[in-house]
């Protein structure tokens, strides 16, 4: 890992747009920013709970329906940038445009097709936490039909159109942190262009790229050691 990356990160982390803030900044929470962002993902969980009861498992409408709420819902320029860490400074503005939108559809399908596959049946609000002035992280439990409840910790960002989802955590595991280390380590072997033929790939495939594919599974309660990682 260099050097550039660890310290680009460590700055990040800092700001409490990605990872865990630390406890003292607990005190500074505004309330009313705190509940802008539980109505978010309240919202969030509704329409979710709302697609898993009123859709089967492999309908299209389903699929669609819950595409449709992530592509709303994430702030997919800020997952980009982040994922791209210190390779973004040498792409050119056209590059990165069309990075983001092959990385966002990738985003969007990973989320969604996880979900759709994963039964939920309720997802309530715990706790939420203001870790900056543009930063909160939300903490639901994820009710399944016959598995334990998942604990899932929303990190959401502020911006011109309110409040939008940045990255999903556990205690272990970051989504943002995942893509940010598979993008790198793939600019780090190969060009622009052989990574968005790659990402397409998968979208158009259904499948993740297998470093997320680990991390995702452990998110839904899912040891990778049992399960089936699809290849890249």
């Amino acid at each position: 890992m260099s050097r550039g990356f660890v310290k680009a990160l460590c700055l990040l982390i800092a700001a409490g747009v990605f990872a865990n803030a630390p406890p003292a900044l607990a005190a500074q929470e505004d309330p009313r920013h705190a509940e802008e962002a539980a109505a978010k993902i309240e919202t969030i969980a509704e329409r979710i709970v709302a697609a898993m009861q009123d859709e089967p498992s492999d309908s299209a409408e389903r699929r669609a329906r819950l595409e449709a709420l992530m592509e709303h819902s994430l702030d997919l320029a800020a997952i980009t940038n982040f994922a791209l860490g210190r390779h973004r400074s040498s792409l050119s503005t056209a590059e990165r445009l069309q990075f983001e939108e092959v990385f966002g559809d990738y985003v969007v399908t990973t989320y969604a097709r996880y979900v759709n596959q994963h039964p939920i049946h309720s997802i309530v609000i715990e706790r939420t936490r203001q870790v900056n002035d543009s930063t909160a992280a939300v903490s639901t439990r994820v009710g399944r039909d016959e598995d334990d409840d998942l604990v899932w910790t929303w990190r959401l960002h502020s911006g011109d159109d309110g409040y939008r989802v940045v990255d999903l955590q556990t205690p272990s595991i970051s989504l943002a942190v995942t893509y940010r280390r598979h993008i790198g380590a793939a600019f780090d072997k190969t060009d622009i262009e052989t990574l968005l033929a790659i990402l397409e790939d998968h979208v158009s495939a259904g499948t993740v790229v297998p470093a997320d594919s680990a991390a995702l599974h452990r998110l839904f309660g899912k040891s990778p050691d049992m399960a089936t990682l699809e290849v890249q």
